[in-house]
């Protein structure tokens, strides 16, 4: 009787250490769940982000030209307006 009594302890022990294991492993479970459905968020995010930032940088580069254009006109205007006004012409000359 003795052997049945310490086979049961050791056997209610392992299964004891069994079922924390198996609560352990669920919670683990719980969290790799969570980590892959966050990073699937942050990449979304990254890639909605990135889009924006591309967005701008062409905008940018859009705006950048046209006040290289409207500076090299101004640059090309100023001097023939100043010749105009000095020899007292009133309208520009074509």
């Amino acid at each position: 009787m003795p052997d049945c009594q310490h086979f049961n302890s050791h056997f209610m022990l392992f299964a004891g250490k069994l079922k924390e294991q198996l609560t352990r492993s669920a919670q683990t479970d719980d969290l790799v769940r969570e980590l892959y459905v966050e990073n699937a968020n942050l990449m979304e995010a990254l890639y909605v982000t990135e889009k924006r930032q591309k967005k701008a940088e062409l905008q940018r580069f859009s705006v950048t030209n046209k006040c290289e254009s409207i500076t090299a006109a101004y640059r090309k205007l100023v001097p023939a307006v100043y010749k105009a006004v000095s020899l007292g012409q009133t309208a520009m000359p074509s």
